[in-house]
């Protein structure tokens, strides 16, 4: 048998996994036809209770790919090509070793919302989870969740105090349900093979055949929800060929199906890599990690990211061209190049080494923020004009524990710490000292603008990047001597700091 889903029955504290024969079992006789099946395991010891043969509505055997099932509070739901198949918890009764037939009561549609087949099911947090598997190459699972949306994660809440209330809601009457939460998931993640949603956070199992690891992703669900593109998304390497995913006691699980003898007995030329066996318990919070890291540079400069406990290279910016390679093994570093700008975005649950080395000779801006889950920033620290030549390295270390943008240290390349110019400035990109018109130098018009402002014919909001750079005596106010100061500094008299 292949594994597929899998899930947590509390009432008995029996982990289920549905699991099917062979496929494409439509031309056998229903005689030789095996129908697929859901493992009862104990959760405590791993010991198998149960086997369920399981039969649709009509009492013909159940074929189907098994794709995810989930429990509810009083159902046992199926997914199974377009439909989701139910029924009520009170027919998993067995005793030990037991063998039994298990005889769905209903099934319904997603059809409003999905055109495509229902791939797996998850149920968390009061909401039963249901998606697509999406392989543009593959003409078995090809077809889009809608047009131009290749894949969907959708959540139908569940409610009611038994089998029948708990259907009666969320059809409604109808035939098919209607989702309460949407979230159509970025063209460039694809076969996906089972979802949950955790503590607020969506979970994707991304499997791509037997000689691939597979890809655990992580996004809030509200930034999921959102439209949040692929690079948000927070990615870990797994073993080859996950299935489904299921949350037990706040916990995350997953099911693989590489040591099935479909892929690792029945073909010695093409076996799994790395099979196994047994359920894996998912660290969530390596994939949730909230804070992030968001640096940008202006200057000639190559931006290298480096993990300090391997020392491998994660992400690369050469001649302001970002290294696909390195991209794509490690898609949760995020570098990008914006005309004169680079810029990279770190998750906050490792220890790097962010390189910067200079490729001529100029002045550098480098501003460093931390960002919450949301994207917000935290907090920044800026340096305005630190000097470059070619091959001169500027080096700032951010470490797990450190969260926060503050207390990062930039080193130069005499590993002497460098004092920023402008510490915990968040919002808009703060301007130099005494540059007011924000053109980068610091000239007479700058000294005027202060002056205009001091007499109350310009009104920058205080605490403005405008209002900031005015300030020269750091006072809290612009005034008169402000603008002398600048002045002093725009004809090289004084130098503002």
């Amino acid at each position: 048998m292949v594994p597929q889903g899998i899930a947590w029955y509390p009432a008995k504290n029996w982990i289920l996994i549905s699991s099917y024969y062979k496929a494409d079992q439509d031309d056998f006789p229903e005689s030789s036809r095996v129908p697929s099946v859901i493992f009862a395991l104990d959760a405590a010891t791993g010991k198998l209770i149960a086997q369920f043969d399981l039969y649709n509505e009509n009492g013909e055997k159940n074929i189907s790919h098994a794709g995810g099932i989930a429990v509810s509070e009083n159902n046992l739901y199926f997914a199974d090509n377009k439909t989701i198949r139910y029924v009520p918890l009170s027919a998993l009764e067995a005793a030990d070793d037991e063998r039994k037939p298990l005889k769905f009561t209903g099934a319904f549609s997603i059809g409003n919302d999905h055109n495509a087949a229902v791939s797996y099911l998850s149920f968390s947090e009061g909401v039963l989870w249901a998606g697509n598997f999406f392989k543009a190459s593959d003409e078995r699972y090809n077809t889009p969740s809608k047009p131009g949306i290749n894949s969907r994660v959708l959540g139908y809440r569940l409610s009611g105090g038994g089998s029948a209330e708990e259907i009666e809601n969320l059809l409604k009457g109808g035939a098919s349900a209607k989702a309460n939460h949407i979230i159509d998931l970025p063209a460039e993640i694809s076969q996906v093979q089972g979802a949950t949603v955790l503590r607020g956070n969506l979970f994707l199992s991304i499997s791509t055949g037997r000689k691939y690891d597979s890809e655990l992703r992580s996004l809030s669900l509200s930034q999921a929800e959102n439209g949040a593109p692929a690079w948000w998304y927070r990615s870990i390497k797994a073993l080859p060929m996950s299935e489904n995913l299921m949350v037990k006691d706040g916990e995350l699980y997953c099911v693989f199906e590489s040591a099935a003898w479909e892929y690792h007995g029945n073909n010695p030329s093409n076996l799994s890599k790395s099979p196994t066996d047994v359920v894996w318990k998912i660290k969530a919070d390596a994939l949730t990690n909230p804070f992030k890291y968001k640096g940008v540079v202006k200057c000639p400069v190559d931006v290298t990211i480096i993990d300090k406990a391997t020392g491998e290279t994660l992400g690369c910016i050469r001649n302001n061209v970002v290294d696909a390679a390195l991209a794509e093994q490690n898609p949760s570093v995020r570098m990008w190049v914006d005309g004169e700008e680079k810029s990279f975005l770190l998750p906050g649950d490792s220890d790097y080494s962010v390189l910067l080395t200079g490729t001529d000779t100029g002045n550098m801006k480098y501003t460093l923020c931390g960002l919450d889950a949301e994207g917000n920033e935290l907090d920044r620290v800026c340096y305005f004009a630190l000097p470059l030549s070619a091959g001169s390295v500027y080096t700032t270390s951010l470490t797990k524990e450190l969260k926060t943008a503050v207390e990062a240290i930039l080193l130069d390349g005499e590993n002497n710490a460098v004092k920023p110019d402008a510490v915990d400035q968040t919002g808009e990109d703060p301007l130099p000292p005494g540059d007011v018109s924000g053109d980068g130098l610091v000239t007479a018009e700058d000294a005027r603008l202060a002056l205009r402002a001091a007499v109350g014919l310009e009104n920058y909001e205080k605490g403005s990047a405008e209002f900031l750079a005015a300030d020269a005596t750091k006072d809290g106010a612009i005034t008169a001597e402000d603008a002398r100061l600048i002045l002093r500094a725009a004809v090289g008299l004084d130098k503002l700091s």
